[in-house]
């Protein structure tokens, strides 16, 4: 079942297909079933919720970029609970290294 984590890399097209060759491959004991099945309610029934989650030819597939801006800012914070002030003049700046 461990192939199931590389669904999201497929293309949109192509994800129902290797979902049905995890699916053959897996095991037929209990918790591969309930594994199945919770596959298919949760993440597969809506075909319009895939291309949420398929990062297909994206270039950043996680949030590392998005974490690594936070460690930033919270670095150039002083304090846990920085004033609006002194917090939108740290973003100003940030966003005016950025253009």
């Amino acid at each position: 079942m461990a192939l199931s984590a590389v669904l999201p890399l497929l293309p949109e097209n192509k994800i129902f297909n290797g979902w049905f060759y995890v699916a053959s491959q897996s095991p037929e004991d209990e918790e591969s079933k309930k594994f199945r099945k919770y596959m298919l309610e949760h993440w597969l029934k809506e075909n319009k919720f895939i291309k949420f989650w398929c990062i297909f030819g994206e270039r950043h597939r996680t949030t590392n970029l998005l974490e690594a801006w936070h460690k930033k800012i919270n670095a150039l914070v002083s304090k846990k609970k920085p004033n609006m002030t002194q917090l939108l003049n740290i973003l100003y700046e940030d966003a005016d290294v950025c253009e």
